[in-house]
């Protein structure tokens, strides 16, 4: 006798029939490099905003401290439970994957803020406590992992992507350091 077992579909990216993208080589490359200067544009300005909000400036001396700190908590902390995908891996539900990278982004900031600007025996707690939480709670997965992804390309592609992530948090909090510094001394 053979039993089947049915388990529910794989999510997973793939485009639409006919739509547009671009074509391998420098059309491809440039296009992710406008992407990247996006993106890298938008997360400097949120880091902006959460330093003027919360009254902590970014200076020259610790421009570097407040990269490292968005990207251990954009990229780092995620990642532990929900490591960058190649397109044809198996992953959960995007809205659920989503809604817990958005919670862990959140937790992990609410960390480091009570871990670096608090010296009560609580704030340390606390901070422990939500950076481990969304781990405890756990990421959306799919319900199989078998892939046509080799695991050395996809670890190899996890660690890529997080060393230029790294680096590009390292350049956003170096930048606006200087920027922000020069944009207070000329106000």
């Amino acid at each position: 006798t053979t039993t089947t077992t049915q388990s529910a579909p794989v999510t997973e990216a793939a485009p639409e029939e006919g739509a547009w993208a671009p074509a391998d080589g420098a059309e491809r490359t440039f296009y992710t490099f406008i992407a990247s200067i996006v993106a890298a544009a938008g997360f400097a300005a949120v880091l902006a905003g959460i330093s003027i909000v919360s009254g902590i400036r970014i200076t020259p001396r610790n421009g570097l401290l407040w990269g490292i700190a968005g990207f251990l908590a954009v990229h780092l902390a995620p990642a532990a439970s929900l490591p960058p995908e190649l397109p044809g891996m198996p992953a959960g539900d995007l809205l659920a994957r989503q809604a817990w990278w958005v919670g862990t982004i959140v937790a992990t900031g609410l960390a480091i803020w009570l871990f670096t600007q608090r010296n009560e025996m609580w704030a340390k707690v606390a901070a422990v406590i939500l950076v481990a939480l969304p781990h405890i709670i756990g990421a959306p997965m799919p319900p199989t992992h078998e892939s046509g992804v080799p695991a050395v390309l996809s670890a190899q592609f996890a660690a890529n992507t997080l060393a230029v992530a790294a680096l590009m948090w390292l350049a956003i909090g170096g930048f606006l350091g200087f920027a922000m510094d020069r944009f207070v001394k000329e106000a």
